[in-house]
């Protein structure tokens, strides 16, 4: 067994420079709750692999896996600017936090809830790894909200918010959650992903103005210029004037003309290659560049990427 988000974890743990030369913080023992911001990344990561009494060297070189965090527990006594950091650590011991599975609907809903919270932290602090980890666990607990799940139980159903409720709160939360996720994704220039989630916002609210605005932007990002204009041009018909979807209307307009006049002018120089009798292999060669070459139109002029978390 191993610890989990929102475990309450004690440790003994020193940390060093990369080379060994510098001590940052000598052997101590800390406690504190994992997902709660309280020791930096990095140690969190490897601590949620480890079993009891296990003890591990864990080498962190990711400068913001290795920050800590205000008021950190652990890490703070390593420098800013360090190029990495070696903890030496000793999970004493550990007490597991709920798994889903044991929560009643109440408690799904406070866990996403509070996933969501952390994830807009996250985000506002650029923190971009961590935020969409926080909004993808929020769109799981959210989502294991069932309503077959409703009959009261000794946990505290009965005593909560109608089923209508509960079900109407859980799905809010997934579509704040997968739309904050597309916009994470979209600054990370993850397009497929930022797409995937847009998406599903869309499977649960179709005319969804942000999430139609981030999917044509990941598309953009992707090369795939007509789904993207689809986009836009649905949700320009729910909000004619919306400024940032006129806008980008406009940049995609500029970039399909532009690669609306490289393949013409590909074209032509294919038809007068034909005329002249070129060889098979020039032919081959200018077929394989025109994708690469409406590709490179598609990316030269993607959409920025403004998001509201």
């Amino acid at each position: 067994m191993k610890p989990s988000d929102g475990s309450t974890v004690t440790l003994a743990v020193s940390c060093r420079s990369l080379d060994g030369d510098t001590v940052y913080e000598e052997e101590k023992e800390v406690t504190f709750v994992t997902d709660e911001g309280q020791v930096p990344e990095g140690l969190e990561l490897a601590v949620n692999s480890m079993r009891a009494e296990e003890r591990a060297l864990i080498t962190v070189t990711d400068p913001a896996l290795a920050a800590a965090p205000e008021g950190a527990v652990a890490g703070g006594g390593v420098p800013a600017g360090a190029r990495g950091v070696v903890y030496d650590a000793t999970l004493r011991s550990f007490q597991k936090a709920k798994e889903k599975w044991e929560m009643n609907n109440q408690e799904k809903l406070a866990s996403a809830l509070s996933r969501k919270e952390k994830g807009n932290a996250a985000y506002k602090a650029g923190r971009l790894a961590r935020a969409a980890r926080q909004y993808g666990a929020a769109v799981e607990a959210a989502t294991s909200i069932q309503e077959r799940d409703m009959s009261p139980n000794p946990a505290g159903d009965a005593d909560g918010p109608s089923t209508a409720a509960l079900l109407a709160q859980a799905k809010e939360v997934r579509k704040a959650c997968a739309n904050n996720w597309a916009a994470v994704e979209l600054k990370r220039k993850n397009w497929a992903e930022a797409a995937k989630q847009a998406t599903k916002v869309l499977e649960l609210d179709p005319s969804n103005i942000k999430a139609l605005y981030r999917r044509a932007q990941a598309r953009i990002g992707l090369g795939e210029l007509l789904e993207a204009e689809l986009d836009i041009k649905s949700g320009l018909l729910t909000e004619p004037d919306n400024a940032d979807l006129t806008a980008l209307n406009r940049k995609l307009k500029v970039q399909m003309r532009e690669l609306n006049k490289k393949e013409a002018k590909l074209y032509g120089k294919m038809f007068a290659a034909l005329g002249k009798g070129s060889s098979d292999a020039d032919q081959q060669q200018q077929q394989q560049q025109q994708p690469a070459d409406a590709a490179e139109a598609a990316a030269d002029g993607a959409a920025p990427m403004e998001a509201d978390a």
